[in-house]
């Protein structure tokens, strides 16, 4: 890989409390995140850590980065995140409950994008919509080659959970070389 693990680290794990905090205001419930792991992976390294269905939403970049962004969680997350927001039990993952997640992935998007706009060397940095899919996980467009993949551990309601984020080695190193003196 052509960029530095350890700042890609330091950038995520500068924008967890943010990222917790949000969804702590969308759900109404306590929520915690660790400080998140990086690891290079190739594609069926990442498949053996999902479950067989995945909530997967497609964050791209559209401007000032290129390559894929997306992330990934388990459907019991998405089905905690709706059941939180719309105070029902039982959710299932229609449109409406995928339209929730998407709301709470923009939201981390949309720190990421302001922190890395800060450093000034990304300016005009913008993500596509997001995309939230309800898949099986050999589904999921993944990055080509070997590429960072950022583990976070969350707690949420008592529950815990992970959400894994993968960019493309072309986005990380232009994020990577943006934070970079």
């Amino acid at each position: 890989a052509s960029f530095d693990t350890g700042v890609l680290s330091n950038f995520v794990s500068g924008t967890v409390d943010t990222f917790a905090d949000s969804l702590k205001t969308m759900t109404g419930s306590d929520c915690t995140i660790e400080k998140p792991s990086v690891e290079i992976l190739v594609r069926d390294d990442v498949l053996k850590k999902l479950p067989e269905m995945v909530v997967a939403v497609m964050t791209d970049f559209s401007a000032g980065l290129t390559g894929d962004h997306l992330f990934i969680m388990d459907p019991e997350l998405a089905k905690k995140i709706t059941s939180l927001v719309n105070k029902e039990e039982t959710p299932e993952l229609d449109e409406m409950a995928l339209s929730v997640v998407s709301e709470a992935v923009s939201q981390q998007v949309g720190t990421e994008i302001t922190h890395l706009g800060r450093t000034g060397k990304l300016p005009g940095l913008a993500s596509r919509p997001a995309e939230p899919l309800h898949v099986p996980k050999a589904m999921v467009r993944f990055p080509q080659d070997s590429f960072p993949v950022v583990s976070y551990n969350v707690t949420l309601d008592g529950n815990s959970y992970t959400i894994w984020e993968a960019f493309s080695n072309e986005a990380a190193t232009g994020i990577t070389s943006a934070l970079s003196p």
